[in-house]
């Protein structure tokens, strides 16, 4: 596949991750429960969707920019960003995570991920 379908396959997979753990940690936020979120299921299995389409869209942009693990340290960041995206609904659910703070969280993780990408494969 050429490097604009990964790139858009992994742009549209990066926001759904987005939508779907923001909409969790809106719910927890606002008071809600695990039992109590409507639609968990159909949420959870599109969470997981887009992280599979990420991951694989990912390393795609990889192969196509020849980049490397072993010199371009800055994709451990993003491989991190990547895993703690996919805990983020069981910490919600196990209430390890409150909902304000899962909030400001994903913020964090969004401009982590982001500056990683923009700035340090330049450096």
């Amino acid at each position: 596949m050429s490097y604009e379908i990964y790139l858009f396959l992994h742009i549209v997979s990066v926001i759904t991750i987005f939508i779907t753990t923001g909409a969790m940690a809106s719910h927890f936020w606002q008071g809600g429960t695990k039992i109590s979120l409507k639609n968990r299921k159909a949420m959870m299995s599109l969470h997981g969707i887009a992280l599979l389409v990420a991951f694989v869209s990912a390393f795609g942009l990889i192969a196509r920019r020849h980049y490397s693990l072993s010199s371009d340290h800055w994709l451990y960041v993003k491989l991190i960003c990547w895993l703690f995206l996919g805990v983020f609904p069981a910490l919600l659910f196990k209430n390890k995570l409150p909902g304000k703070a899962g909030m400001g969280i994903l913020i964090l993780i969004a401009v982590i991920a982001v500056g990683t990408v923009v700035f340090l494969p330049k450096i």
